[in-house]
């Protein structure tokens, strides 16, 4: 992490590919439900189609 950013999230072990609406996924292809979505961000998903 860079040391001039807000530190609103821990050093997660976890390195995301991609994104889809409001789910997450590994490199692995496992999924995860993104709880932390909307955090310093909009609340839009990941991927949206508009």
């Amino acid at each position: 992490m860079n040391s001039v950013l807000m530190k609103n999230y821990g050093n997660p072990e976890l390195e995301f590919e991609r994104g889809d609406g409001c789910y997450l996924y590994t490199a692995a292809g496992e999924q995860y439900l993104d709880f932390a979505m909307g955090i310093a961000v909009n609340c839009l998903g990941h991927c949206h189609p508009v």
